[in-house]
């Protein structure tokens, strides 16, 4: 290249492919050996490891889980086994047919001469139930084995961990809203500004209306807008409220026609990375705006109650209620739209098990006529367009609900058990007592610098101070987390080549 002046190399990287050219300063492309100097390279695109990853990390929360349920069992073994010896053996076979059980007996939980699992769960319906009892100090739930099972249930569902210290009352609502609409205005150059005489209070009460459907929510708060009727306004409202958002509206760009987002489906997470691969470095704007709608359903979540137990208990109540009505009115109507509803295999049972929820709603809007006049009726149509009848424990949304929330339960659990047993303050050589220990259990969390804690593992860069079980009050005196960390730092700086 010595025989050219000043020339320059072009080159275009894309993920399956490069192009490159070289050109003069006059932009004209330049020959070497009577050829012109361009041309492109292909090479099959690069598969991320994001299926592999998945598993991974699904694989190893398992595991954690199934560690903090046995660390919690070795702390209760001795006291419960006094009680009932076999309590721990029944709960590990309880996914066994009675012939494949150690004791060959239908009871699961509890298999006394007066107190079999039939009481159990006539007492307490859900898990909730029995949560909520030992948090309002009831004395029938003081029960070693009952006890164990509450703890069991928090310490396996024990929320995200993405919130550091206390959460305030409010959720901090106003930060994560002005964040988002800075974002907007000084990042992507939306003027996304509400009218001067509105409050945050007022955005708030809006979006955590139950008495509004999505789209009515949308249309209130499109009001409070300086431009109101602003498409792309709308489409930012629309995705804060759960309703389908056209990404190619929001940004004016017809290649994002493939990003229709909707977080009400349940489905954004698994699809992230596929938005991610769309939209670029703009997907910032959908997980802000996907903090805010987590907000709104943690509030409605917890609604107006303490403890998110007594919550849930309300929604169990809610779902009896509904279904009795819905019982009522379909046996005295039509004998085979009830069998279609409530037969083993029928619509009801696909609801609940296998969360079947819109052909459920479509199929009872289908069978009532709209201009129905029956108040019950009408009543029921219009739970189903606030998306709430018949609400379900379990669903997707729990998902959103932070640590904070099931450790208020676990705290106040323990302190009324302590009053009922006085060995969950004795302390032992550690020192500290097993509710200490039951808190530290709770709240641990492996940094993601420590990586695998099998030293002998090759994936594994884990510096200790000692060798002995990595338990969660023993952490800090085993692992050196200031060389683990450096060498964490060290193993993810490669050398480009």
């Amino acid at each position: 290249m010595k025989k050219f002046n000043d020339y320059y190399l072009g080159l275009d990287l894309g993920t399956s492919s490069i192009g490159w050219a070289v050109t003069d300063e006059k932009y004209d492309i330049l020959r070497f050996n009577k050829k012109f100097m361009w041309g492109t390279h292909l090479f099959d695109t690069g598969n991320t490891a994001a299926e592999r990853r998945i598993f991974r990390t699904s694989r190893r929360r398992l595991k954690r889980k199934k560690n903090r349920i046995e660390l919690l069992q070795t702390l209760f073994s001795e006291k419960i086994s006094k009680k009932d010896f076999g309590f721990f053996q029944r709960l590990k076979e309880s996914q066994y047919d009675i012939e494949d059980k150690t004791v060959k007996n239908k009871n699961t939980l509890f298999m006394d001469e007066n107190y079999t699992d039939k009481d159990y769960h006539d007492e307490y319906p859900t898990i909730y139930h029995l949560r909520k009892a030992l948090i309002d100090n009831e004395k029938n739930a003081f029960e070693i084995r009952k006890l164990y099972l509450a703890i069991s249930h928090i310490l396996s569902h024990r929320g995200h961990f993405l919130f550091e210290g206390e959460l305030s009352d409010n959720f901090e609502f106003d930060d994560i809203f002005n964040e988002f609409v800075k974002y907007l205005n000084e990042e992507l150059n939306i003027n996304f500004k509400v009218k001067s005489d509105v409050s945050l209070e007022i955005i708030k009460e809006i979006l955590t209306d139950k008495t509004l459907n999505k789209t009515k929510k949308k249309e209130k708060l499109s009001e409070l807008l300086e431009e109101e009727k602003n498409k792309i306004y709308q489409e930012i409202w629309k995705l804060l409220v759960g309703n389908e958002a056209k990404m190619t509206t929001i940004f004016d760009n017809k290649e994002y026609e493939e990003a229709k987002i909707s977080f009400s489906k349940g489905n954004y997470d698994e699809k992230e990375e596929e938005y991610e691969s769309i939209l670029g470095e703009k997907i910032i704007l959908v997980q802000k705006a996907k903090a805010i709608y987590d907000w709104i359903l943690l509030q409605n979540i917890l609604k107006e109650d303490k403890y998110l137990s007594s919550s849930k208990v309300k929604l169990y109540n809610e779902h009896k209620n509904d279904l009795k009505v819905l019982k009522n009115i379909l046996k005295n109507s039509d004998k085979k739209i009830y069998k279609e509803f409530f037969s083993e295999n029928g619509l009801y049972e696909k609801f609940v098990k296998k969360n079947e929820k819109e052909e459920f709603y479509k199929k009872i809007k289908s069978y009532f006529n709209e201009e129905n006049t029956d108040e019950i009726v009408k009543n029921i149509l219009n739970k189903i367009e606030l998306d709430n009848f018949l609400p379900k424990q379990k669903i997707k949304d729990n998902g959103v609900i932070p640590r904070q929330v099931h450790q208020k339960e676990l705290e106040i659990i323990l302190k009324n058990s302590e009053k009922h047993f006085s060995w969950l303050t004795e302390k032992d050589e550690t020192g500290l007592s097993v509710s200490e220990k039951i808190m530290k259990i709770f709240i641990f969390k492996i940094p993601y610098y420590v990586g695998p804690l099998n030293s002998k593992s090759p994936f594994a860069w884990i510096e200790r101070r000692e060798y002995g079980r990595i338990l969660p009050w023993n952490f800090e005196s085993i692992v050196d987390t200031s060389k683990t960390a450096e060498k964490f730092i060290k193993k993810m700086t490669n050398k480009c080549t």
